[in-house]
């Protein structure tokens, strides 16, 4: 009979198990769809489907309640309970193969949830992470399987108040919400916050106190839905049947509803307008630390529009006063007419690589980048001189940047440092390319095809290199040169399929340059740099470095003899050709050694690039290496 029970409260089922079975697959067929299954480890995988984020979560409790809603009421409002009375059964039976199916519904939904990120591992695995990590994954669906049965537990007891049982649910949560400001200890009943992770080491740490709790909740709710389906229920139902048939009852129940929903209203809109500093339960008496925001203020001259925050007005009105000069001396160079005035926004926040952006008429320019009025002068310059660029050449340079990078930065950075007093010596930029060539690393193939300088080498000797590039052009041929240059790309019978070193000839003898001619008066000015530079070169430590891996850790240790007012660094990337904004720079484990999380990485190659940074910030970087783990 047992038996016959169970099948039936499984047919009853079948739309539930139906999308717990296709909720996952939709899971999986979403991976497969928009990522490449072979690049999803476990470290990128498991937020989403082990541990269940808290948008994930709140799917999960709405699918446990709307199963709960109609599981036990449905025999008393389809009216057979009273045919499985006559039957051989007893209601605990009756309530125990409800519940064991329910529950064998959720486990599946859960399985198959938490084994989507073990099957995409097994393609994505590499050397540096084999392991399936299965305790993780044990607690992860154990600890879940317990939030479960809690949900289940309070959707049955809540569901014999049929159509106000999801009213009581979310007066309930509106008022956790509001009790959990006056009595931060509640917070033990946040039935979504149990699968919250928290770690101690690489263990995860489980949430006895809060475990126990919740499961004793839940088994007084279960208890409580028990003790309603055995005829608790019935008196609740006779009694909800009689007030409906009156007009008072049917006043009573409307009111009632009324003033909950009122009740729900007002808890609501009291969270909405509370301070958010204080919904983290913590002692409205205990200092807190607040984080000015600055407003944002304009100010307007001839060439510029300047949008700057208001902590640092002394410094953007200096600079704005000055503006007008800065683009004068940048219009004169280039020999042309001033075009409409563009926007400068001036930035509080550092941009690790570069004191200033531009995008055609736009300029964001990093206040923050010194105290000194000369030193942005020059900044605003450089920036202002790529605005230049790409008008004078219809916005070809861009379009064609993996090969003109270097000359776009170069003509800039010359500006910066030449037309500009700020103080800095242009030789600490060619410094850098000095030493670079000292090592027989300056390939004129590699410096027009950016991708490829980027992959083997540092992307930032565009800088040095085109600085001192464009300052033999000018040597050569007058700052004249340079127009004629980027006129040159954007004339009207310039060929559109040229790229690199072809690119270049053409442009050079459209002006009527000797273009091998300037590439040996380039080395041979490398080799001057050299020379100029030759204590500098020669109080560069000799480094070498090596790659171990330890536990879920890749781990470079960089051997040198340490030498004063230099300090080694390592950076990561995924890729050959991934983006210089995405780098990783490996945190300092040791004074020579560098370590980055193994998911980092989405192959079983680590790339990794060691180098040695300079008292005054400049950093000389060896070529990048790349490394296969495999066991």
């Amino acid at each position: 009979m047992m038996l016959m029970l169970w099948r039936k409260e499984l047919r009853l089922m079948l739309p539930f198990l139906s999308l717990a079975v296709i909720i996952p697959l939709l899971g999986i067929l979403y991976e497969i769809l928009t990522s490449f299954p072979n690049m999803r480890p476990w470290a990128v995988t498991y937020r989403s489907y082990v541990i269940s984020s808290t948008a994930n979560t709140t799917m999960i409790a709405i699918f446990v309640l709307a199963l709960a809603s109609g599981l036990l009421v449905r025999e008393h409002d389809e009216g057979t309970i009273e045919f499985l009375d006559s039957l051989p059964l007893t209601r605990s039976r009756v309530f125990f193969a409800k519940i064991s199916i329910a529950l064998a519904v959720l486990f599946v939904l859960t399985m198959l949830d938490a084994v989507t990120t073990p099957l995409l591992h097994a393609f994505s695995r590499t050397s540096v992470d084999r392991s399936f990590h299965m305790k993780f994954w044990f607690i992860a669906v154990g600890i879940r399987m317990c939030q479960v049965f809690v949900l289940l537990g309070l959707g049955v007891a809540c569901s014999f108040l049929r159509r106000f049982g999801w009213l009581i649910i979310g007066l309930l949560f509106w008022a956790y919400i509001l009790l959990h400001e006056f009595i931060p200890e509640i917070a033990v009943l946040n039935i979504l916050s149990l699968t919250r992770q928290q770690y101690e080491g690489e263990e995860w740490i489980i949430p006895q106190h809060q475990l126990t709790i919740q499961l004793a909740l839940g088994s007084v709710l279960m208890l409580t839905a028990y003790v309603l389906f055995l005829g608790g229920g019935d008196v609740l139902m006779r009694g909800f049947r009689r007030l409906t048939r009156s007009r008072l009852g049917n006043a009573f129940l409307l009111s009632g509803g009324l003033l909950v929903g009122v009740m729900a209203l007002s808890l609501a809109y009291y969270e909405m307008r509370m301070d958010p500093d204080s919904r983290d339960g913590s002692n409205p008496n205990a200092v807190k630390v607040e984080f000015p925001s600055w407003g944002t203020s304009r100010a307007r001259n001839r060439y510029y529009e300047f949008i700057y925050p208001t902590n640092l007005a002394a410094r953007a009105l200096l600079l704005v006063d000055k503006s007008d000069d800065v683009h004068e001396l940048v219009r004169k160079f280039f020999d042309t007419d001033s075009g409409e005035p563009r926007s400068a926004l001036g930035s509080a926040g550092r941009d690790p690589r570069h004191a200033g952006l531009a995008y055609w008429e736009k300029i964001r320019l990093d206040l923050t980048a010194s105290e000194k009025l000369p030193v942005l002068e020059s900044i605003l310059g450089h920036e202002t001189a790529h605005v230049f660029l790409e008008r004078l050449s219809d916005s070809r340079l861009r379009e064609q940047l993996n090969s003109t990078r270097f000359f776009h930065e170069g003509v800039a950075s010359y500006i910066e440092y030449h037309l500009f007093n700020s103080g800095r010596d242009v030789g600490s930029l060619r410094r850098i390319a000095a030493a670079t060539h000292d090592r027989d690393q300056v390939d004129f193939k590699e410096l027009v095809d950016n991708s490829l300088l980027e992959a083997r080498r540092d992307g930032n000797l565009v800088y040095s290199l085109g600085e001192l590039f464009v300052a033999e052009l000018i040597a050569r041929h007058g700052e004249a040169a340079v127009v004629e240059i980027v006129r040159a790309i954007a004339r009207e019978d310039a060929p559109e399929s040229l790229s690199g070193l072809e690119l270049w000839r053409d442009l050079f003898q459209s002006c009527g340059y000797d273009f091998d001619a300037m590439l040996d008066a380039f080395y041979t000015r490398l080799n001057n740099e050299v020379e100029i530079h030759r204590d500098f070169i020669a109080g560069i430590p000799k480094i070498r470095a090596s790659m171990d891996r330890e536990d879920y850790l890749v781990e470079v240790q960089v051997h040198w003899k340490p030498v004063d007012d230099w300090q080694p660094t390592c950076r990561f990337r995924q890729t050959e050709h991934e983006s210089a904004r995405l780098y990783r720079f490996g945190i300092q484990k040791e004074p020579d050694t560098f370590v980055c999380s193994s998911s980092y990485f989405v192959s079983s190659t680590v790339w990794y690039q060691a180098g040695l940074r300079y008292v005054d910030g400049t950093v000389i970087y060896e070529p990048w290496t790349a490394v296969s783990l495999r066991d």
